[in-house]
């Protein structure tokens, strides 16, 4: 989409193979990591409220979590708080399959060693956003997909966007896939509770473009939390840093704010250009596909002189 216009809106492929349906710009995709600027977002709003500060220690809202004192939301929102991700496990796949409670995702991490004193470096982080979601859960009094639903999905229309992927009732879901030797073969199911706020969502292309426009429009965050959103923290390093939940730089030679999603059998990738006042959004079905590459092919061609 480009300034406010609508471009390209369709599906390609099979949202099931099994059945024979195909994919629709309507179809509901897992997410993944593109769930990290709606935990973001939560967290900004309860500040504009006044719940909480970003420049907070963690054991203000969480009291019993190991060396809360010694590290801040901003660091845990913006991966610089050396918080060790539980999803580099080996045997994730094997866990993912049955439901976990926040507390008992929690402990996963909570009492391992710090990988670096906190606010030193950028190390992507799972974990920090899972303790983000425990902080929007503890400072709201309301579950994270509850919270989310009232701050956000509802006032947005966004009714095909949600958490539980495998239990809500869906209009179009699609099936999640692996490649192997012998064909597609379908993913491993992720209880939703294993990724929480770090990459549970679900949703279609048309709802997160209008996520996209209520951004773009400060019709649900301040301006405010909008320039502390895509101000660039801390350096990743290849000419990009992370802000809250979205990654700063460059694609396609254009300024962007970006974010890739992975998880098992779903990949997605979001890229707004804001000087262009264009957005591409790209989720699909296939573990090894790569949205990126795509929505990077796609802005080449969308900024390319003469282009129609």
């Amino acid at each position: 989409a480009r300034g406010g216009e609508i471009l390209i809106n369709d599906g390609f492929g099979m949202a099931d193979i099994e059945s024979g349906r195909a994919n629709t710009s309507q179809t509901q995709f897992r997410i993944g990591s593109l769930t990290k600027q709606f935990t973001a977002a939560a967290i900004l709003r309860l500040q504009e409220l006044g719940k909480l500060k970003v420049t907070d220690p963690l054991n203000v809202y969480l009291p019993d979590y190991p060396g809360g004192d010694h590290i801040t939301i901003h660091q845990l929102l913006t991966h610089s708080a050396g918080v060790p991700s539980y999803t580099r496990r080996q045997d994730l796949a094997q866990l993912v399959q049955t439901p976990i409670t926040l507390p008992e995702l929690l402990d996963q991490f909570s009492s391992q060693p710090l990988d670096f004193v906190p606010g030193q470096q950028f190390s992507y982080s799972d974990s920090g956003y899972v303790v983000l979601t425990a902080i929007v859960e503890a400072v709201s009094g309301m579950s994270y997909a509850d919270f989310l639903r009232d701050q956000f999905f509802d006032t947005l229309g966004m009714t095909q966007t949600g958490y539980d992927f495998l239990h809500d009732t869906l209009v179009e879901p699609a099936t999640g896939y692996q490649l192997t030797p012998g064909g597609p073969q379908q993913a491993v199911m992720t209880e939703s509770s294993w990724a929480s706020g770090a990459g549970a969502l679900y949703s279609t292309a048309q709802d997160l473009y209008r996520w996209d426009r209520a951004l773009t429009s400060n019709q649900l965050l301040q301006e405010a939390s909008l320039k502390s959103m895509f101000s660039p923290w801390v350096e990743m390093g290849q000419g990009f840093s992370y802000g809250y939940g979205w990654e700063i730089g460059q694609l396609a030679g254009r300024p962007s704010q970006t974010h890739a999603g992975n998880i098992f059998g779903f990949g997605s990738f979001i890229a707004r250009f804001p000087e262009d006042d264009a957005t591409i959004i790209v989720l699909g079905n296939g573990l090894q596909m790569s949205p990126r590459t795509i929505a990077e092919d796609l802005a080449n061609i969308l900024f390319r002189a003469g282009a129609s």
